[in-house]
């Protein structure tokens, strides 16, 4: 398992993917706020990937940047699909980058697939044991007007992005018993806000 500390650090880069050049450039266009790109590493630093950070007042709007290389389709699936994963924060600090790398290594390292409903267990406690958001569940993105950010169209390849939101030991139990659909129902119901990383359980 990845540790708890801050797993970037600076380097120099290889040349990047245009496609990867352009996923950045959107993201830079289409969230608020300062943008920087940081190279995680996982452990024994023999993977990385880019993340992307927009920060402000806010908060942070981070995203994966080169997940896109890998086809996570089933199997049995006709055509290929191609993802990015962004984490929308008011107050997860440091940690949302951490965690974001985390998910992507799985991905890439041990072939998990991300998909609309998809529950990824302790990605969040990993790095703050404290908080009662622990998990996260995987959707598409919402926050933008006009759906820009379903799917969005690079250079040829169309990638479906995914938000990760994270969700208590009670939510992820009630996605479990009810269906991922009726978690999403119950928690706009509720009013629940959930860029919060400090928030408490609404299920």
């Amino acid at each position: 398992m990845p540790n708890t500390l801050d797993r970037s650090r600076k380097g120099s880069r290889l040349s990047v993917p245009t496609v990867h050049k352009a996923w950045a450039l959107y993201l830079r266009d289409n969230t608020r706020g300062v943008p920087s790109v940081r190279k995680f590493y996982d452990d024994d630093e023999s993977h990385s990937i880019d993340v992307f950070s927009s920060t402000d007042t806010d908060g942070v709007v981070s995203a994966t940047i080169g997940l896109m290389d890998i086809d996570i389709k089933a199997a049995s699936a006709p055509e290929s699909i191609f993802t990015e994963i962004l984490i929308d924060s008011s107050n997860g600090g440091d940690t949302v980058g951490n965690v974001l790398s985390t998910v992507a290594f799985y991905v890439i390292k041990d072939g998990w697939r991300p998909a609309p409903g998809a529950i990824l267990e302790r990605m969040v406690e990993m790095y703050a044991p404290d908080l009662a958001v622990k998990h996260l569940l995987f959707v598409p993105p919402f926050q933008w007007s006009n759906n820009e950010m379903t799917r969005v169209e690079l250079e040829g390849k169309s990638v479906l992005p995914l938000l990760g939101v994270p969700i208590t030991d009670s939510e992820r139990d009630f996605a479990y018993e009810h269906g991922s659909d009726a978690l999403e129902r119950a928690m706009e119901q509720a009013g629940v806000d959930i860029y919060d990383w400090h928030r408490v359980g609404s299920v």
